[in-house]
């Protein structure tokens, strides 16, 4: 049986294995549409959302762009409506990354799905397929256009 020195560094060989594996996928330049779009976010909410929360929204979608995670996401093959999205209908029936993280510091983002830190251990966020047969909604616009209207 290992000791808990043994099964430590067993983890921590894992993560670096892992880390290697994901910076080794490309990070090509987010488009110029979504990179735009972010950075036009505006500091005053849109109408029915509450101001505190578009906050946070707006400072994750910064944060996706501004770290890496949304051109690491994009080229794993997520859809900027994956990662900015919000449905028509509300966030009861899609909402993208950005909104969904609430504050959360990423962890892992795969092909499927993101994992986020929060108090009690870990949440995850199953990408809404957009581009893919997966799409579940077609009344989904990114949070740039939501937030002129």
């Amino acid at each position: 049986m290992n000791n808990w020195r043994d099964i430590a560094a067993g983890a921590l060989a894992k993560r670096a294995a892992t880390s290697q594996a994901i910076a080794s996928v490309a990070c090509p330049e987010l488009p110029t549409g979504v990179v735009e779009g972010v950075t036009s976010l505006p500091a005053e909410r849109p109408r029915h959302v509450r101001a505190g929360q578009w906050r946070v929204i707006a400072e994750d979608a910064r944060r996706l762009v501004h770290t890496g995670w949304a051109a690491r996401a994009m080229a794993l093959g997520w859809h900027e409506l994956d990662l900015f999205g919000v449905s028509a209908r509300g966030s009861e029936h899609f909402e993208g990354l950005a909104i969904w993280l609430a504050g959360r510091r990423i962890i892992l983002i795969t092909t499927e799905y993101c994992v986020a830190a929060i108090p009690e251990g870990r949440a995850w966020y199953n990408r809404g397929g957009f581009g893919t047969d997966l799409a579940a909604v077609s009344d989904v616009v990114t949070l740039w256009e939501f937030s002129r209207h």
